[in-house]
């Protein structure tokens, strides 16, 4: 009977040991592994960010590029600055009190 016991010591010596070994290897990975799902759900919204801004982007460009067509230059002047082309009359109507 004790050789029965000698061996079971080391069994549970090993099972023991396994054990804290484990908890030791969780310890340390489980922190690591929630910092690289935050990481990953951080990266998905910052991608759609840079989706969004990409998208607001390319229309500022398209509309700059509208903006500098000499069409669009002659429209806004006309408007807003009163522009007029050679021997084009200006006229202002009054509106009367009825």
């Amino acid at each position: 009977m004790a050789k029965a016991k000698k061996t079971r010591q080391p069994a549970k010596a090993k099972l023991i040991t396994g054990c804290i070994l484990l908890g030791l290897m969780a310890w340390a990975v489980i922190p690591r592994a929630l910092t690289v799902y935050e990481l990953d759900q951080r990266k998905a919204v910052l991608e759609q960010r840079k989706a969004v801004l990409l998208e607001k982007n390319q229309q500022l460009v398209q509309e700059k590029n509208s903006l500098n067509s000499p069409e669009t230059i002659e429209r806004i002047a006309r408007e807003r600055l009163g522009m007029l082309k050679n021997g084009e009359r200006y006229i202002v109507t009054k509106q009367g009190d009825n």
